[in-house]
């Protein structure tokens, strides 16, 4: 009876340990990631928009000041592609914004599939 009231109560410790373990855990990193942000932010400098190509391998459109640029980005190095006015800049978001009204919604093709499948 007491050997199993005694493993019983050392699970109940272990779980315990690991619950206040991951509790601090997170309050940790929350701690530290609200630090960093000081430190990864700028006023002249901004990431506008970036895409990954491949594993460490990414297209970023970054602003300095006024201007912006294109900027080729691997583990290895970084290079500037293009100067983009914010003319070009402003054309590609519009040029974007038409070609996404043709394209269906998933949730409507999803919807659909389904309403096949039930018949």
């Amino acid at each position: 009876m007491f050997k199993i009231l005694g493993n019983i109560l050392t699970l109940v410790g272990l779980i315990l340990t690991v619950g206040i373990i991951l509790v601090l855990a997170y309050v940790f990193s929350k701690y530290i990631g609200r630090s960093m942000v000081g430190y990864s932010s700028s006023p002249n400098m901004k990431v506008v928009d970036r895409i990954a190509l491949g594993q460490d391998k990414s297209l970023v459109i970054a602003k300095v000041g006024a201007k912006y640029f294109l900027l080729g980005v691997s583990s290895a190095n970084i290079n500037m592609l293009k100067e983009i006015s914010p003319e070009e800049l402003g054309t590609l978001a519009q040029t974007e914004n038409k070609e996404a009204v043709g394209v269906p919604q998933f949730k409507s093709v999803f919807s659909d599939l389904l309403s096949k499948m039930k018949r």
